[in-house]
């Protein structure tokens, strides 16, 4: 008999299994008999197994999800405009920004925003870029011209992370700030 390189060394299968002595077979009704599957729990065992699988897909898309939009909010450029709330609190928040001659853009995605609103309390502000913080004012500028001016900077910028975000998060009713540094 022509032995095959999983074989080299051992013994085959039939020569370890008569070597071994009798196999013991349980009888039927006893604690160690095994019973043949039934249609029922090879089901149960199908389902288990594609719920596991289904499970796992969930979770991967999730983390899928989860990483795309961390790389699309962070994976550009990214400032800190700090406002001042009218307890006289800061509030530091993370925006895009866009240069554009001597002044820059940024969009508060809603009216309701909360450093939007400190903005208009007050509109002076701290801007943080590059690890270097320089005082400015914020303009916002309300309009729909101003609005796809600022959509049309953005979305040259930041390209398909504008786009990303887009699906997560309606601006339609944002609002373009102008932010002018203050001498």
């Amino acid at each position: 008999m022509r032995q095959g390189w999983w074989l080299v060394g051992r013994q085959p299968f039939r020569d370890r299994a008569a070597s071994a002595g009798p196999v013991p077979v349980p009888l039927p009704g006893s604690r160690n008999a095994v019973e043949p599957p039934s249609s029922d729990n090879a089901q149960a065992v199908y389902f288990a197994g594609s719920m596991r699988t289904l499970l796992t897909l969930a979770v991967a898309g999730l983390v899928a999800f989860a990483v795309i939009t961390l790389y699309a909010l962070e994976g550009h450029e990214v400032v800190v405009l700090r406002t001042t709330d009218d307890r006289g609190a800061t509030r530091d928040t993370r925006v895009w920004i866009a240069s554009e001659g001597d002044h820059a853009w940024i969009e508060a995605a809603t009216p309701e925003r909360e450093f939007y609103r400190d903005l208009l309390a007050h509109p002076e502000a701290e801007l943080i870029r590059n690890e270097a913080t320089a005082r400015v004012r914020a303009e916002p500028v309300p309009g729909p011209e101003a609005h796809a001016h600022l959509r049309a900077l953005l979305r040259a910028k930041y390209g398909l992370a504008d786009w990303w975000v887009g699906l997560l998060q309606d601006t339609s009713r944002s609002v373009a700030v102008r932010i002018v540094t203050v001498p």
